[in-house]
């Protein structure tokens, strides 16, 4: 096993005889190694798994998280030594889905030799099955537009997958706040553009320190933003508080709100260190941390080229209501259209109202009592 780490949980792993600790470089001061993952090799398939929460209890059984994963199987050679044909992938985006295993494998790659040796595995199996695109960033400073600064920028890869223009952004969960600069580098204007809040939870205040947002982040101008956290009746998460990282773009104006033309599940804060800045008059873009999540786009979803376009919904609106279908990966059905997402934005979303809903800081004492009893005392 090869648990990537940081440098201090090294020592934690020496009684642990079948674990490799390996800490990934990181050239840039505060960054860190942000990507939540999984990589679990079988005789027949490879299992990859990114998702939100760490590696603790409390965020598995506490809070909301996302999680995605997909089986490849080995890749299969004929009698005449070339590889079998796969699926026909739609063409829309054909890159992004067939860049899938060079994405992985460099990605993978620039954590440490220990993982590129191991990528060597990755290499036996057949990823042309893939039903998201990697959004991968890699820290340090890149110039130019080779394969490596364009992973690193994951504002230029999200772009790339969908060319289209759109005014429309949701964030369900941000802790680090740089909204006015995404804004900007996505092109999207100052309005209609949610940012979900969250308050007290089933774990209580301690659930706040999660979500470390300061009393000095939490601009006036970023009131007109925030929206209320309430998920789809059908998730169960209205008291598990979010720690999910979740983007998506839609049209408010749809009166089927909850068509999605695209959506992302990320590690990524909306910070610099996560999403990257430009430096040195748009020369180079300087990113700090490692940070991994896959798009959600209908063309990669659609399973074969002359098949109908899937579309992307949201469980709980009028547009999952209105389709009347439950589409599963698995399934064989023909006539399935829509693929029924479970993010946490329940449409319309509701309006926060920063003179009755008081926005969450972590750094203010709270004396009222939590559902356990207690009060909020910052570290």
């Amino acid at each position: 096993m090869v648990l990537l780490l940081g440098c201090s949980m090294a020592k934690e792993c020496r009684a642990y005889t079948n674990v490799t600790p390996v800490a990934p470089p990181l050239p840039i001061p505060y960054g860190t190694h942000h990507t939540k993952m999984l990589v679990a090799l079988y005789p027949d398939k490879v299992r990859v798994a990114i998702f939100t929460a760490n590696f603790l209890s409390g965020d598995w059984n506490c809070k909301t998280q996302g999680v995605w994963y997909q089986d490849f199987d080995l890749k299969v050679v004929g009698d005449s030594g070339d590889e079998e044909e796969g699926p026909v992938i739609a063409a829309a985006s054909p890159a992004a889905v067939h860049d899938f295993e060079a994405d992985l494998v460099l990605y993978l790659s620039s954590l440490g030799h220990q993982v590129k040796l191991f990528c060597g595995e990755l290499k036996r199996f057949d990823y042309s099955t893939a039903r998201v695109a990697l959004i991968p960033s890699v820290p340090g400073v890149h110039k130019g537009k080779g394969k490596q600064a364009r992973q690193a920028h994951c504002k230029d890869r999200v772009c790339s997958l969908d060319p289209e223009a759109s005014s429309n952004f949701v964030v369900s969960r941000v802790s680090c706040v740089q909204l006015d600069r995404l804004l900007k580098a996505f092109n999207i204007p100052e309005t209609d553009n949610p940012l979900i809040c969250q308050r007290n939870s089933t774990q209580g205040w301690n659930a706040g320190r999660s979500i470390p947002c300061p009393l000095k982040n939490m601009k006036s101008f970023l009131h007109k933003y925030l929206r209320k956290w309430t998920p789809p009746a059908a998730l169960h998460r209205q008291n598990a508080m979010p720690h999910i990282k979740t983007y998506a773009r839609f049209d408010p104006r749809d009166e089927k709100a909850g068509t999605l033309d695209w959506a992302i599940m990320t590690s990524s804060n909306m910070s610099k260190a996560a999403w990257g800045a430009f430096q040195k008059n748009k020369t180079q873009f300087m990113i700090r941390s490692y940070e991994l999540g896959v798009m959600f786009l209908p063309p990669l979803l659609t399973r074969e080229s002359s098949g109908p376009r899937m579309r992307l919904s949201v469980i709980g609106s009028k547009a999952a209501e209105d389709s009347g279908v439950v589409a599963r990966e698995d399934s064989n059905t023909q006539q399935q259209a829509t693929i029924l997402l479970p993010l946490p934005f329940q449409f319309p979303l509701k309006t926060y109202d920063p003179k009755k809903d008081e926005p969450w800081v972590w750094d203010l004492t709270r004396e009222d009592s939590d559902i356990f009893g207690s009060a909020y005392i910052p570290h």
